[in-house]
């Protein structure tokens, strides 16, 4: 199976639920313009098992401790 490289250059929360990759943007859930059903779909989750690679490039990007020795 290919696995996937992730590439993070916005500010984001990255988080594990389930054995999957959370990731939640604050930009979109800051933002009073957008309904609450779109910042609630914004969420999107990727397997762990899927996932070869992640790069981050910013440095407003939070990572859980159950994230990091997940992908360890």
């Amino acid at each position: 199976m290919i696995k996937r490289t992730l590439y993070f250059g916005n500010p984001a929360y990255l988080g594990m639920r389930d054995a999957q990759l959370v990731i939640r943007l604050p930009e979109v859930e800051k933002n009073d313009t957008l309904t609450e059903t779109f910042k609630k779909e914004s969420t999107a989750m990727i397997p762990i098992e899927d996932i070869g690679v992640v790069i981050i490039d910013h440095q407003q990007i939070t990572i859980t401790q159950g994230l990091l020795s997940c992908l360890a």
